[in-house]
């Protein structure tokens, strides 16, 4: 747990804390000491400039710091930026759909209440907007810790945004900012022991793999460390092996943006390097999706310049 008192620079810390199996205890004291001095729209920013690979996770718990300050959703609302890949409102709306639905935030999935309710009050917030009906996503996986309910329960409260709740529910498994990982210290994420680095999505319907695989390679990284494969440079043609096993129907969009999107922190500092891993993937479709998920994913996080770069790099229509 972070000491707020010692810290030298609260931005380092909260960087640390992004990675942390116990990133609210680590994050929030910090997070609560810096939003005594500054709006959380000015610290969205300041986290933007200063750690914008970490900003995302440590966003969320500012929006639900946000949210408990004010209980209020439209004050709430009022007090962020979409800043970070709008963690700030996923964070928003994870703290207000659980307010709403009686849910308790210290462990959603300690909950008996009534799957009504919680379609009731998702689909009032999906009905806001896209990124209102990615935080839900996030909650949903949290309250079942499985994807079958989340999933059918996106696809009748998520509207014109249901691949945004889909997308929540798969991001809140494969990343460390869930409620079982994060509040309580235990690993239950749906993480086989098995060696297959396309499970679980290959397991799943067709109409939710693109959305799956959009953040399997943080799940393929934890499987790689039990094959022993350690670098960058050995797992990413493995990724990209597994991937070209999938036809257009299972997701291989979907796949090959994935690898796009992990390929960030290297991006924002060597955008020609990564633009060219791009550029040398099989089919032009798959590089479509890789260079494509990578742009975007670097304008979004503020390496405006590197994205310049990267784009200037490619070839044909990927530019």
């Amino acid at each position: 747990k972070a000491s707020v008192q010692s810290l030298d620079d609260p931005f380092v810390t909260l960087n640390s804390c992004s990675q942390d199996p116990h990133i609210l205890d680590c994050a929030t004291p910090v997070v609560e000491k810096l939003l005594d001095s500054m709006t959380a729209s000015e610290l969205m920013n300041e986290m933007e400039q200063k750690i914008p690979i970490a900003c995302h996770r440590i966003g969320h718990i500012v929006g639900r710091e946000v949210y408990a300050k004010y209980g209020n959703l439209e004050t709430s609302m009022d007090n962020c930026v979409y800043g970070c890949g709008g963690a700030c409102i996923h964070g928003i709306a994870g703290a207000a759909f659980l307010d709403k639905a009686g849910i308790r935030m210290e462990d959603p999935s300690d909950v008996h209440v009534d799957p009504d309710v919680i379609r009731e009050k998702g689909k009032e917030l999906c009905a806001r907007s896209a990124e209102m009906c990615h935080g839900i996503g996030h909650m949903l996986f949290q309250i079942y810790n499985e994807f079958d309910t989340p999933l059918a329960t996106c696809e009748e409260i998520g509207g014109n945004d249901i691949e945004q709740c889909y997308r929540g529910v798969f991001m809140e498994h494969a990343d460390s900012i869930s409620s079982h990982n994060v509040l309580l210290g235990d690993a239950r994420k749906l993480v086989s022991d098995s060696t297959d680095i396309l499970y679980p999505c290959d397991t799943l319907d067709n109409k939710y793999k693109h959305a799956c695989y959009r953040y399997q390679p943080r799940i393929q990284d934890r499987i790689f460390e039990t094959m022993g494969s350690s670098t960058a440079e050995e797992r990413l043609p493995l990724r990209e092996a597994a991937c070209d096993t999938l036809a257009i129907a299972e997701g291989r969009d979907g796949c090959f943006a994935g690898i796009g999107r992990y390929l960030l922190p290297f991006a924002g500092e060597h955008p020609k390097e990564a633009a060219a891993i791009c550029e040398r993937l099989p089919q032009p479709a798959d590089r479509t999706a890789c260079s494509n998920a990578l742009s975007i994913s670097l304008v979004v996080f503020q390496y405006k310049r590197s994205a310049m770069s990267f784009c200037s790099d490619l070839e044909g229509v990927q530019r």
